[in-house]
């Protein structure tokens, strides 16, 4: 597998992380926010086999989106987004698959993804959280949340939910992280970006992912740190 990450990830954690699996670093967008501008949840998402990302990313990340695409055997597709530092122009690919529904706030996700889950038999349920993604743990039937939107929709469509407290995720130049944020899923496995077992709700979390048929791993001894999601993908190549 290839782990892709913000390279701001604190150094403990990416370096075990670098024991793991192969990982390729995303370059920040100059469109964003410089906090988040590395952030993979807001620059990249995988829908069926292809990889979209904007095409004015692509011309600042073309090695690093070649490098994905090539290792997981994933087609590119370049949109048209627009992305901006302020939300809601940030939020185009800030959005989540759970079974057969596409959840995020539909108004301002990507039009071309958009087009394309539609394409697929994929439906839309909406959140008013824009930032669905970094808000969320999601595992193969279920999700992890401090935002109670996200937690009663993604119910409301038929998946089970844990509802945490907000607070326990560092962000540099915000208040707080978001828990999805500050982790990353790869098959059975649920990998958090500092030490989970610090956070004021791991006893609800390791009971609802060893019920879900997770295991939980830390990946440094550090406080959670919201990293902008670590997306994990098949190395078809190897």
């Amino acid at each position: 597998m290839i782990a892709v990450i913000d390279p701001r990830m604190p150094c403990s954690a990416k370096a075990k992380l670098k024991e793991i699996c192969e990982v390729v670093e995303l370059p920040p967008f100059s469109a964003l926010d410089s906090r988040v501008a590395s952030h993979p949840d807001m620059l990249i998402f995988e829908l069926g086999e292809k990889l979209f990302v904007s095409k004015d990313y692509y011309k600042e990340a073309k090695n690093e989106i070649d490098i994905i695409t090539k290792a997981a055997s994933l087609s590119l597709k370049l949109t048209n987004d627009t992305l901006g530092k302020n939300y809601p122009d940030d939020i185009k690919f800030n959005a989540f698959r759970i079974g057969n529904f596409l959840v995020g706030n539909s108004e301002y996700i990507s039009n071309d993804l958009k087009h394309y889950s539609n394409h697929l038999g994929i439906k839309e349920a909406t959140v008013k959280q824009g930032y669905a993604k970094c808000s969320t743990v999601v595992l193969k039937d279920a999700v992890i949340s401090a935002d109670k939107g996200i937690c009663d929709g993604v119910r409301a469509i038929g998946f089970d939910e844990l509802q945490i407290s907000s607070d326990g995720v560092l962000l540099n130049g915000y208040g707080c992280g978001f828990i999805g944020g500050a982790s990353g899923v790869w098959e059975d496995k649920l990998f958090f970006c500092g030490d989970i077992t610090a956070h004021k709700d791991y006893e609800s979390i390791s009971a609802f992912c060893t019920a879900h048929r997770y295991e939980v791993i830390s990946l440094s001894s550090e406080p959670l740190y919201d990293v902008g999601t670590i997306y994990f993908f098949s190395n078809k190549r190897g």
